[in-house]
């Protein structure tokens, strides 16, 4: 029940958070492990002290989930969250890609490929490209050509830093930021 977990937490969980709230989420979450919802508890030294979750979105945002966790506040700042977020979507990617092999195996070869070119298109929209070797630029200028993009705006970007320039990567990256 502390407020600063509570705080980040979606609408739907009760506060203050009873036991019995608790046992009702370890149900929902043993009962609907699968395709649409994967969770699992975060352990330190054998006991639970958080939970992160992929929720599968439904009808147009079938082909996309969303990322939940909570995670008490003592644990905060150690690596943990970003250790179980990368965990579990190593599951549910993997989980996908059985998904569209059994397809493959039932003979359904159009809709598997359907759902592998879907599943490239997300895969390359999360991938920020490979312009320079700063990743935050990186970041910014993936950003940037997105926007573009909406906007029917063709790109092609290139960028050539010397190897020798002595700037600062906070002002290279604000430099980039700007355009």
């Amino acid at each position: 029940n502390n407020p600063n977990v509570f705080a980040n937490l979606r609408d739907r969980f009760p506060h203050p958070y009873t036991e019995k709230d608790a046992r009702d989420y370890i149900r929902l979450c043993a009962d609907e492990d699968g395709r649409a919802f994967l969770a699992r508890a975060i352990p330190v030294d054998g006991v639970c002290v958080g939970s992160v979750t992929v929720t599968v979105g439904e009808d147009i945002y079938r082909r996309s989930g969303e990322l939940g966790y909570f995670l008490g506040e003592p644990f905060w700042g150690k690596g943990i969250m970003t250790w179980a977020a990368r965990e579990i979507c190593r599951e549910a990617f993997e989980k996908r890609l059985e998904e569209i092999r059994e397809k493959l195996k039932r003979g359904e070869e159009e809709a598997a490929c359907l759902e592998m070119d879907a599943f490239q298109v997300s895969l390359d929209e999360t991938r920020p490209a490979d312009y320079c070797q700063n990743a935050v630029v990186n970041a910014i200028l993936s950003e940037k050509e997105k926007e573009f993009q909406k906007l029917g705006i063709r790109t092609k970007l290139a960028l050539m830093i010397p190897r020798g320039l002595k700037l600062d990567p906070l002002h290279l990256c604000s430099l980039f930021s700007h355009l």
